[in-house]
């Protein structure tokens, strides 16, 4: 059951990591790239020193819905921000035109997504060692990875049949 868990979280920062170069190429540029790592660095080590803070005083379980929820308004509200991109965006003398909000909402999605892929993962392998002592937890680790593979497995083939489903459509 708990080898399956994993799938959320780094199978949702698989999929937002693909977009994440696309989406600060169409609203900043990609020659920023270098520059918005270096945000992503500086802002995850602060939200790490946060995250030790929560780790210490709440539960490991809700400790991973807080996360979650917490990426989830996050990411949702940068989606909103940026729906309104269009095609036309995607050079990087035309992102120029974008506005404020474009731009800004293209920097906090690229440091998100970074810091999302970081914590969330933190966050899964300190519930699973938080569930069972040092032995169970050696005991199950490849258990845990194997079912994670199965996991991700399972979810390229369904994405594959609800294209071939839509395509017949």
């Amino acid at each position: 059951q708990i080898s399956a868990v994993p799938h959320a979280p780094i199978g949702g920062f698989w999929l937002l990591d693909s977009l994440k170069d696309a989406v600060l190429e169409r609203t900043v540029g990609l020659e920023r790239q270098p520059a918005a790592k270096l945000l992503s660095v500086a802002t995850t080590l602060l939200l790490v020193i946060q995250y030790n803070r929560l780790v210490d005083a709440v539960a490991k379980p809700a400790l991973f819905y807080i996360l979650g929820a917490a990426y989830a308004v996050v990411l949702f509200a940068l989606g909103a921000a940026l729906r309104g991109l269009d095609g036309d965006a995607a050079t990087s003398t035309s992102n120029l035109k974008l506005g404020p909000g474009a731009r800004a909402a293209g920097w906090a999605s690229y440091v998100a997504i970074e810091s999302y892929g970081s914590l969330s993962v933190a966050t899964f392998w300190a519930f699973v060692n938080s569930a069972g002592d040092l032995e169970e937890a050696k005991a199950s680790y490849g258990l845990i990875i194997a079912g994670a593979q199965v996991s991700f497995a399972l979810r390229c083939i369904h994405t594959y049949l609800l294209n071939l489903l839509n395509s017949l459509l």
